[in-house]
Parts: C-alpha cells; sequence; structure tokens
C-alpha cells in the first residue's frame, strides 16, 4: 500500500489520507488482480471459496466431496 498509494500523493489532511486509502482497498480487493491469485481479485477467490463451502453445508458434504 505504501508504495502504490501512500508515498505517490500528498495529503491534504487527514480525513483525505482515510478517504484515499479506503477507495485503494476497494481496488486491491475488488479490482486489483494478483499474481499469486491465478491473476484474479481476492474478493472474487474469497467470496468464490465461501459459495463453495456453502454448497458443500448444505448438501452436507464437509471433507473430500468432489
Amino acid at each position: 500500500m505504501k508504495y502504490e498509494e501512500v508515498y505517490l500523493h500528498d495529503y491534504g489532511s487527514p480525513k483525505e489520507a482515510r478517504q484515499q486509502m479506503r477507495n485503494y482497498f476497494q481496488f486491491y480487493n475488488h479490482h486489483r488482480f494478483h499474481q499469486a491469485l491465478d491473476y484474479r481479485p481476492p474478493a472474487s477467490v474469497y467470496f468464490a471459496l465461501k459459495a463453495q463451502e456453502q454448497g458443500r453445508l448444505r448438501t452436507g458434504c464437509q471433507e473430500m466431496c468432489p
């Protein structure tokens, strides 16, 4: 975050800095592609795994279901 957001901007106030950081976190988690996640944003990976987990719970499959 420091190299992609904080060091690149001269914030006028702490309030502005907080708002810009909130915007950056939104971008980072929902729009920025991550090489370690097969070029997907973290939120899409997280919610896909969460949906998969919910599907297992609904079907009664807890461990090694296909």
